[in-house]
């Protein structure tokens, strides 16, 4: 998306977005699930939630720094400054829970099980260049995409983990370049 397309987005244009994404990605991945008749064919299972939970928050644990040192170094990331300054507390609870499921669901669940955690990664970090525009963003989501990825199909076939995982680190990541916006930093 462009800059300039950015600074028109308001709230509803933002839940918009992305309850159509989500949507669209959940369908596809409930469209495959419903096609080889078992939802555990995308990872939608009761088996392993503690562990998927835990997983999920000791990986977060890891990468929470990682996606603070651009803060930290002032690089900006306008789709997550206007996210974070437009979207209140409870909205951004929401978004990331709706995008979390949505991405998770069909890069994970679908993608990965039909092409292999590489490929997939690689479709998930392409994916994020759109809207950012940045290639930083594109190596922090392909390098998540192949951890979780590989932990996913290898260690935590419970689609909880990755879907736990992503949705703290969107929040916490909006929530920081909040915080940092509002203290003009």
């Amino acid at each position: 998306m462009r800059r300039d397309a950015l600074d028109l987005l308001g709230r509803s244009d933002i839940i918009r977005v992305s309850l159509v994404q989500s949507g669209l990605f959940l369908a596809g991945a409930s469209a495959y699930a419903l096609y080889v008749g078992d939802p555990s064919a995308i990872g939608i299972t009761s088996r392993g939630l503690g562990r998927a939970v835990g997983y999920a928050l000791g990986l977060f644990v890891v990468f929470a720094p990682l996606v603070s040192v651009p803060i930290f170094l002032g690089v900006r990331n306008k789709l997550e400054e206007i996210l974070s300054s437009r979207l209140t507390s409870t909205d951004i609870l929401w978004v990331s829970l709706l995008v979390s499921c949505g991405e998770e669901m069909f890069f994970r669940g679908f993608l990965l099980r039909v092409v292999g955690v590489v490929p997939s990664a690689i479709l998930f970090g392409a994916m994020h260049y759109i809207g950012y525009e940045s290639l930083l963003e594109v190596g922090y989501a392909l390098s998540t995409g192949l951890v979780i990825g590989y932990l996913y199909r290898y260690r935590v076939p419970n689609i909880l983990f990755p879907i736990v995982f992503h949705f703290s680190l969107n929040v916490f990541s909006l929530l920081m370049v909040r915080h940092f916006a509002e203290r003009g930093k």
